[in-house]
């Protein structure tokens, strides 16, 4: 309930048709949604978006965007940062559990490659 609450707006304000989003929702798990954004809004949307139940991980970037304060609380979000590795209980649950799962990739012109290495070995431990 309160994901679809925090949908609302964005649907109105900004005139979104969700056809396709359905099917990524209702694909069986394990899956790995991998969003490549241009904007800190995408990922506040993707987040209201996506399955109750999946992990995001988002880019340092993302992160910090004040757009997603109210998805922080409810607990579905992992910051990711290439420079201080860490693991996360709940993100070896996800993918030991075959879970879902999201990747946020910033929309740069050369991504970094160190993190853009880290998140492919997140994909090879899912798979």
């Amino acid at each position: 309930f309160t994901q679809a609450l925090l949908y609302v707006p964005f649907k109105l304000a900004y005139r979104i048709a969700d056809e396709r989003i359905r099917v990524a929702r209702n694909a069986k798990a394990p899956v790995i949604y991998v969003i490549s954004h241009q904007s800190r809004f995408e990922p506040a949307l993707m987040l209201s978006l996506l399955p109750d139940d999946t992990l995001h991980i988002l880019d340092d970037a993302s992160a910090r965007s004040p757009w997603l304060e109210p998805w922080r609380e409810l607990g579905r979000t992992i910051a990711f940062n290439a420079e201080h590795v860490f693991v996360s209980r709940r993100l070896v649950r996800v993918l030991k559990g075959k879970g879902r799962l999201a990747v946020y990739l910033p929309d740069a012109v050369e991504p970094d490659v160190k993190s853009f290495r880290l998140f492919r070995a997140i994909t090879r431990i899912a798979m």
